[in-house]
């Protein structure tokens, strides 16, 4: 970087003008580079961030297994083994069904008719706020 002085009369605008640029250039790079350097960063945190969490969801799925496998087990003691398994799989497959309908029946209460509607109803206001006509 250049030092710091300031312009003595003799020079003339030119010379400014030229170390002005110097330094503006030499600052856009600086920065750029850092820039650069930060979005690397972040992009290797959120890529290891995503592993750790690929990982955690694998070892859920795992507990899951094992949890439910463990319920089988258990009602095996008092029930055929088939049985047992026929019972908790269909307990998984309700809870599971129940889950999906629950979802959907919150995906869809933001109709896109209503949201349009809705829309169309500000477009009016501001239209008339505007322009005064409706």
């Amino acid at each position: 970087m250049m030092a710091q002085r300031t312009p003595t009369e003799a020079e003339g605008a030119g010379e400014v003008a030229r170390r002005l640029a110097t330094n503006l250039a030499a600052f856009l790079q600086t920065y750029g580079a850092l820039a650069g350097e930060e979005a690397r960063a972040k992009a290797r945190d959120l890529a290891v961030g995503a592993v750790l969490l690929g990982g955690a969801a694998v070892g859920m799925v795992i507990g899951l297994v094992l949890a439910v496998t463990t319920v089988v087990l258990a009602l095996a003691t008092v029930l055929p083994a088939w049985l047992a398994a026929l019972v908790v799989a269909a307990a998984v497959v309700g809870g599971a069904a129940i889950l999906v309908l629950v979802a959907l029946r919150r995906l869809r209460r933001p109709r896109l008719q209503q949201v349009v509607q809705a829309f169309r109803e500000d477009v009016r206001w501001l239209r008339s706020e505007l322009f005064g006509r409706g």
